[in-house]
């Protein structure tokens, strides 16, 4: 059930304001560990935020944590978890501001929200980071997608970048999205040239695997990069060549937006991509918006795949069960009068209770559906899970 969300909380963050603006670029709920589900962080400018959403409609202010560099922004932020201590980490991508006349090139900061210490720099990409995943069974894995137009895999654990991949089948131009499968086997990716790819990790696993055994205190030289240069699948037909700005998986199946005012959901056919034609795709379902035509405005679902949510330039948010194959959206939510600049993010809560929106005017607004116990029930008896996923003989998408 969507259509019940009602608005019930608005903060707003200081930033500083660049042509009257004061976006938030990424918000983002704790669905890694079930103690902090109720907790999300924010990114804008050179600040990064992290409240806790209380029962009914309290959003208290945790932590707040600032870059030295003032030209520093932050584009994203994603949750993990510490594996020997159980600490949620938060990890941290964007422009990479230049310190003492470096050259400007995305980091992937590590924040520890325990001891609210940085833990670890990743320093590699030539520029900014954009997007960030995490591996869905080993938390230390950490992929980066960047303005250089590659992707890198880390190991959080250990402190290397395992793998680089880019080559002679990579992406041509910045690289907007990213997302891990839940096997923990392959990365689909959406870039501004028009082209979804997925790569596998199937034939790197010893690769992943040493890169739990480094020890940086002991090894006599730097850690051996592999490169991945091939993806398994690629293509520029699913939205016409446009900018990919968001992907997830759903099961098996992909999840993805352009600047066409449409979320596609499609299955990726045919064999292993040679590097010269297109690989193929069978499209299930599409999701219609209105005005939402710019980059950078990215799609939310929770975890359970029951509610699909994304914003618009002129404020209002869009949002479906992706179990009914309908393109009109069952809910629009619009903010109060003279509140039209565009939403540029989306979380909704590991339960589906919960969604937010983050806005180009530095607010962050909260939705609840009215029976939190009531959804999580019906959660519960409708299993809801992404590989349920089945299209009948009409197209149309079932559970199974």
């Amino acid at each position: 059930m969507v259509g019940g969300f009602v608005n019930t909380n608005m903060l707003q963050e200081d930033h500083p304001a660049v042509d009257g603006k004061m976006p938030i670029w990424c918000v983002a709920f704790n669905h890694v560990h079930p103690q902090y589900s109720n907790i999300f962080a924010s990114v804008g400018s050179n600040q990064v935020s992290v409240y806790e959403c209380q029962p009914g409609r309290g959003i208290v202010p945790l932590q707040v944590y600032h870059d030295e560099q003032d030209d520093e922004e932050f584009y994203t932020c994603q949750w993990t978890v510490c594996e020997a201590t159980g600490a949620p980490l938060l990890l941290l991508g964007g422009r990479g501001a230049p310190v003492r006349g470096e050259q400007r090139g995305g980091k992937l900061r590590v924040l520890n929200c325990n001891s609210q210490r940085l833990e670890w720099t990743g320093i590699g990409h030539g520029d900014s980071i954009n997007s960030i995943s995490v591996h869905t069974e080993k938390a230390s894995l950490v992929v980066t997608a960047s303005k250089d137009q590659s992707l890198r895999l880390w190991n959080i654990r250990t402190h290397v970048c395992v793998l680089i991949l880019f080559g002679d089948g990579s992406h041509t131009s910045e690289v907007l999205s990213v997302d891990f499968h839940m096997g923990g086997q392959q990365i689909v990716s959406g870039s501004m040239d028009g082209t979804v790819k997925i790569w596998s990790l199937a034939e790197k696993q010893r690769e992943v695997a040493h890169s739990f055994h480094h020890d940086e205190a002991t090894a006599l030289t730097a850690y051996p990069t592999s490169h991945l240069v091939m993806p398994s699948f690629s293509s520029d037909q699913i939205h016409g060549g446009l900018f990919v700005d968001c992907v997830r998986w759903l099961g098996d199946l992909v999840l993805s937006k352009s600047t066409d005012n449409r979320i596609l959901l499609w299955r990726p056919t045919g064999g292993q991509f040679n590097g010269r034609r297109n690989s193929g795709h069978q499209l299930l379902q599409e999701f219609v918006m209105e005005s939402a035509g710019w980059w950078w405005i990215r799609f939310g679902i929770d975890q359970r795949c029951t509610t699909l949510a994304c914003g618009s330039t002129n404020g209002r948010i869009f949002v479906w069960d992706p179990h009914q194959a309908t393109k009109e959206a069952h809910t629009v939510l619009v903010r109060g009068p003279g509140r039209h600049l565009a939403v540029r993010h989306t979380a909704i809560s590991a339960d589906g209770s919960m969604l937010l929106g983050c806005h180009e005017d530095g607010t962050i607004w909260r939705y609840d559906l009215p029976d939190a116990n009531a959804q999580v029930k019906q959660l519960q008896s409708s299993g809801g899970q992404a590989e349920d996923y089945l299209v009948d003989e009409t197209g149309a998408i079932v559970l199974g």
